[in-house]
């Protein structure tokens, strides 16, 4: 009985050893299987893939990444990866790879392949921090996968390169256009110093006044950042400071508000010259003999709902004074001296508005402009 019981539990041991090597077998069988398919991805992944070691050198390689760099698979395995990236992205490269070491995360990087006739070709390389034991090729460390994005990469550099033409093309102009007043300007004063008319010289130098207005805006045009827009506290600025020097500032006291507001550069020109007309009125028609005339320039952007829901940027200047005021004439019934109509006209070019507060004799002026940036 001893010796039927111990071959029977032997025999049931022995099946379930035997169901234990066949579930292992069948799990062999999936490995291998899951593994083929694996290989099979790997090397026909439309996504370039390389494995490398820790010091770069070339494991395994696919179909997609021996296109991208111009080599066969035979020819590469065991060559650092570096051989194959311009030198300019070297630097680029490791440093991907430092940071996957440390982070244990994909680092993503673009780098120039030297690719077929070291063209040069753009890639995008990401790559992840593996590790795996060491095989004939070394221990396998980073799995690198690569995307062309040459034609990408190209589309940018054009873009770019088309940026910088058409900013040295702007500046040619901006520059051509502020000689040009320069020169007129040199004619207008020829003209006046040659005339003895006093009324032509008063034209002249409301035109010459209009011009440097012109000429400051450029000026600031033609700075580095200033290309398409320009900030307008510091036309306002300049213009205030243009029109202090050119008079007895002991009779005047000017006080500059105005926000840090970045406007296109037409924008600019107009306030410019909208500035400068309304202070210069402000000084030639609102100074009082034995009083000092105080001036005062606001400027603010703000923004504000539409109807439409969305929201418009807009810009506010005003030109206020304490003087003599305007006369009832101008103020009520619209009939603008020339300097309010250069200004009507320059404003209504942005579908802005204008306004004049004033009252006479001695409570002064405000000028006030409104002019949408949308």
């Amino acid at each position: 009985m001893r010796i039927r019981e111990l071959l029977e539990n032997h025999l049931t041991y022995l099946s379930d050893v035997q169901s234990e090597i066949d579930e292992l077998q069948e799990r062999q069988n999936d490995f291998e299987h899951a593994l083929a398919e694996f290989v099979d991805l790997f090397a026909h992944s439309p996504i370039g893939l390389v494995t490398l070691t820790n010091a770069y050198a070339i494991c395994k390689i696919n179909e997609a990444a021996c296109d991208l760099i111009g080599a066969r698979a035979s020819t590469v395995e065991g060559q650092s990866f570096e051989r194959f990236l311009r030198p300019a992205s070297l630097t680029d490269f490791t440093d991907a790879c430092s940071r996957a070491l440390t982070s244990r995360a994909a680092e993503v990087a673009e780098v120039q392949i030297r690719g077929h006739a070291d063209s040069g070709r753009w890639t995008e390389l990401s790559v992840r921090f593996v590790e795996r034991p060491a095989n004939r090729c070394g221990h396998e460390s980073f799995l690198v996968s690569l995307s062309g994005i040459s034609k990408q990469k190209n589309a940018e550099m054009e873009a770019s390169e088309n940026d910088s033409k058409y900013r040295l093309m702007l500046r040619e102009v901006q520059h051509r256009a502020k000689n040009d007043i320069q020169l007129a300007l040199s004619f207008l004063s020829v003209q006046a110093f040659a005339s003895a008319d006093a009324e032509v010289k008063k034209i002249l130098a409301d035109t010459e006044s209009r011009l440097r207005a012109m000429a400051l805006v450029y000026t600031k045009l033609y700075q580095p950042d200033s290309i398409e827009n320009v900030n307008v506290r510091e036309i306002i600025e300049v213009v205030v400071t243009a029109a202090r020097n050119r008079i007895d500032a002991s009779d005047f006291r000017f006080v500059v508000l105005a926000d840090d507001c970045l406007v296109p550069s037409n924008v600019a020109v107009t306030i410019g010259l909208v500035s400068n007309e309304l202070v210069t009125n402000a000084i030639v028609h609102g100074a009082v003999p034995g009083r000092v005339l105080d001036v005062e320039v606001i400027s603010r952007c703000f923004e504000h709902d539409a109807d439409s829901g969305t929201k418009h940027r807009e810009m506010y200047l005003s030109v206020s004074d304490n003087g003599s005021g305007m006369p009832v004439s101008n103020a009520n019934e619209h009939t603008d001296g020339f300097g309010l109509t250069v200004v009507r006209d320059l404003v209504g070019q942005h579908g802005g508005h204008v306004s004049v507060n004033s009252t006479p004799p001695h409570f002064g002026t405000t000028c006030a402009v409104q002019i949408p940036l949308d």
